[in-house]
């Protein structure tokens, strides 16, 4: 009714996103997930109920589908959805996620996303995380996400990384984001790490 041209849906559902309550849209949209094995209409399922704003119990929802048997790339992409919503719930399913989820995928979109939560106190578990994960991809990623982070103590730390990680690869990582910044706040350090560091292929990619 609000269109001025008729629509052809294609026998495709409609989500109406109008006067009903959040909670109602988003049980029309479990109701429609549980019912597919469509990989492709998961995904949609999934961003359909990302976009609500009703922030806990969309987190919420999104919390079941990384719990799920579903394929790690559709349990992704419900965690990158989760970094939309900047409440607390938000930091600590992504927190858990990148340190205990079962495929590295997951744990790795988690990392990532907690980069993009627009809330001073992710930047504190991000920096954790990049210093402590055992999977080294995910790490990779948690010091990628830092340099997303407009926080001094994000900066701080990759320049701390870059200096004293153990792992040799996640040193050129951190050199890498802190070249990133828009702003160039990390280019005093990158000209310093290029003339001091005490590795030739860190002080390469400074």
């Amino acid at each position: 009714s609000t269109l001025p041209l008729p629509a052809d849906t294609k026998g495709l559902p409609i989500f109406w996103l109008g006067p009903a309550e959040a909670a109602q849209s988003l049980d029309r949209i479990d109701r429609f997930y549980q019912a597919t094995s469509d990989p492709d209409l998961k995904h949609d399922l999934i961003t359909a109920a990302g976009v609500h704003d009703a922030s806990a119990a969309v987190v919420s929802w999104l919390e079941k589908r990384i719990a799920s048997q579903d394929p790690e790339e559709i349990r992704g992409n419900a965690a990158e959805w989760i970094a939309r919503h900047p409440i607390a719930a938000s930091i600590a399913v992504l927190d858990r996620t990148a340190r205990t989820d079962r495929s590295s995928h997951v744990r790795q979109e988690a990392a990532e996303a907690l980069g993009d939560i627009a809330l001073p106190e992710a930047a504190p578990v991000l920096i954790a995380l990049a210093r402590s994960l055992t999977d080294t991809d995910a790490r990779r990623e948690a010091v990628e996400a830092l340099g997303a982070r407009p926080e001094q103590a994000a900066t701080d730390a990759l320049a701390a990384i870059a200096r004293n990680d153990a792992d040799l690869d996640i040193q050129r990582e951190a050199v890498e984001t802190l070249g990133d910044f828009e702003d160039k706040r990390g280019v005093d350090l990158l000209i310093e790490l290029a003339r001091t560091h005490p590795n030739i292929e860190v002080r390469r990619e400074a």
